[in-house]
């Protein structure tokens, strides 16, 4: 076994096609196991144990692949314990020790889960991900601290199964699914078949739920799904009986729910996850299509016309890795947010936040704790003023849903342990070479230190390396938007700035990730984007071109913000 991936169920009502199915005579524990019925698979393990007792290396390899059934599973707990149960009685295999991390790194145990890691990499060098999976755990213990001005609650309506699919209505209904831990059980997870449940925000919390009983009669097997406001349409996967999965669209009437029509569709492949931007004019999905980078991408199409979309676009490299990124949630003012396991992070699927400006989707920021932990975190949405999510970081239950205020996600960046580069070069360990401003003269000219323009409305000033501002600085955007918001009809430049440490071209990056992180800051506070101009500079215009000292290089890495015109 070379794949390693949870079953991450994509539907809010799970595979009611497929018949319900028991151990049958005759098949063992790896015949299950092939064909992912973990469930069964660790019936059958058990029974073959209780005849492998005088074997030890049966013994070993019963244990451990009973640990990997129970992984896939989702629960973390009891598969490191019988993984280890395996590994110590003799099971070495690299599948063996890579599992087994992932379990630890799942219940935060990163230490532990590095050895296991690195024994796996003494089993096999070239172990796909391994390298990923170190980086993660290195950036959880990086990171170990939440930002404490951020509050996530487990909801009420939390059982011991699993509810997981939030889906906001457009007139305040919250749809998801539960798969209880009794009935018809799906011998994959070891829970049983999905219904598909409605409730309503109150407060900070969500009412009494009920089953969704006219949406369960129109369709079979429905997804997560996304309102249009623009043609009043619900998009939405729909699974056929044999369980491909495409989107559908469907006129939004509570009471009568009309016959889904297929918008992105294939034979060969899964489409899903649909989410809208709030403008009606981009679809993001997520597909295993051809042509992507990993085991499922993030895609959009945009649209044409009401009844028409372009050919699908994978967003790219950036967002996507050879891994998994799903549950795309179209934000306010173009930011993307999705699901990844392929970008270093906390451990399974972890929340990142991207800009998306029309073609243009930039380099991924992993949301931070508390949005994210160990276990995994994804389906991240938001309505009226509050946020949800599904985590399954309660290792007593399955996934359930968390709430939040929607203005904590402007909050992010004030955790307790600063946002790193997620491409960052070492510090030179000489001093770095003068640096030479390209000048269409043959002789260079002398670049004088930059004065305080009268039209800056702010400074604001970067550790090395670091797109992050200074503590100080972070605390001041409220009153910076503030006095932006004042001056609607101006346009402002969001220029950043960097020393010139590092190289050119690493600079030019930096100087745009410190514009594009500020600027964020200041739209989620309601400074209107279209009112912004964002460009780095890199290291030109430095305000100290000759630096030597620190202090010196400080006053180069900057973000000024200015009014560059104004209209009546």
């Amino acid at each position: 076994m070379r794949y390693i991936s949870r079953i991450v169920i994509f539907l809010i009502v799970g595979l009611l096609a497929i018949p319900a199915s028991g151990q049958k005579k005759g098949e063992t524990g790896q015949d299950y196991f092939k064909r992912q019925e973990y469930a069964l698979a660790v019936k059958a393990f058990e029974k073959e144990l209780k005849k492998a007792k005088k074997k030890k290396s049966e013994q070993a390899r019963v244990e451990a692949y009973i640990g990997m059934s129970y992984y896939y599973m989702n629960k973390p707990r009891e598969a490191s314990t019988r993984l280890k149960k395996g590994i110590d009685l003799g099971y070495k295999k690299a599948d063996a020790y890579a599992v087994y991390g992932l379990s630890l790194q799942k219940q935060e145990k990163y230490t532990e889960a590095l050895e296991a890691f690195n024994q796996c990499i003494k089993t096999d060098s070239k172990y796909p991900n391994i390298n990923l999976y170190i980086q993660s755990c290195n950036y959880a213990m990086e990171h170990p601290e939440p930002n404490t001005q951020i509050v996530l609650r487990s909801s009420k309506v939390n059982t011991d199964g699993s509810e997981y699919g939030i889906s906001p209505g457009p007139e305040g209904e919250i749809f998801f699914s539960r798969a209880p831990v009794k009935g018809r059980i799906d011998p994959r997870t070891g829970l049983a078949y999905t219904d598909v449940y409605v409730c309503k925000l109150d407060g900070n919390d969500l009412t009494k739920p009920e089953k969704e009983k006219a949406f369960m009669k129109a369709y079979y097997n429905t997804g997560v799904f996304s309102y249009d406001t623009r043609t009043k349409n619900i998009y939405m996967t729909v699974c056929d009986p044999k369980g491909k999965c495409g989107i559908y669209k469907s006129p939004y009437n509570r009471n009568k729910w009309g016959k889904p029509e297929p918008v992105l569709i294939n034979d060969k492949y899964d489409m899903v996850h649909p989410a809208v931007t709030n403008d009606g004019n981009r679809l993001y999905f997520s597909s295993n299509a051809p042509g992507g980078f990993g085991k499922t991408d993030i895609w959009y199409v945009d649209r044409v016309s009401d009844d028409k979309w372009s050919d699908p676009i994978n967003a790219g490299n950036k967002i996507n890795t050879p891994g998994r990124e799903e549950f795309p949630f179209a934000g306010e003012s173009g930011f993307l947010y999705f699901a990844s396991d392929g970008h270093p992070g906390f451990g399974g699927l972890d929340i990142f936040w991207s800009t998306a400006e029309g073609n243009a989707i930039g380099t991924p920021q992993n949301l931070g704790r508390p949005f994210n932990s160990g276990a995994d975190d994804f389906n991240l949405t938001t309505t009226g003023d509050k946020g949800l999510l599904i985590s399954s970081r309660n290792i007593n239950t399955g996934d359930d849903i968390y709430i939040f205020a929607k203005a904590d996600l402007t909050k992010t960046e004030i955790a307790e342990e600063e946002e790193k580069e997620t491409e960052s070069e070492p510090i030179p360990e000489t001093k770095p070479e003068p640096v030479i401003v390209e000048q269409p003269e043959p002789e260079p000219i002398v670049v004088e230190p930059v004065k305080p323009r009268p039209d800056n409305f702010a400074v604001i000033y970067f550790d090395f390396n670091r797109f992050v501002p200074q503590r100080e600085y972070r605390q001041q955007y409220d009153e910076i938007a503030a006095q932006m918001k004042a001056y609607p009809n101006a346009t402002f430049e969001i220029a950043g700035y960097a020393d010139p440490r590092g190289g050119r071209e690493f600079n030019s990056e930096l100087s745009d990730k410190r514009a594009e992180y500020i600027a964020k800051r200041l739209v989620d506070r309601g400074v209107p984007k279209s009112n912004l101009i964002i460009k780095g500079y890199g290291f030109t215009d430095p305000a100290e071109p000759n630096a030597s000292t620190e202090e010196e290089f400080q006053k180069n890495r900057r973000v000024e913000i200015r009014i560059i015109k104004t209209t009546n």
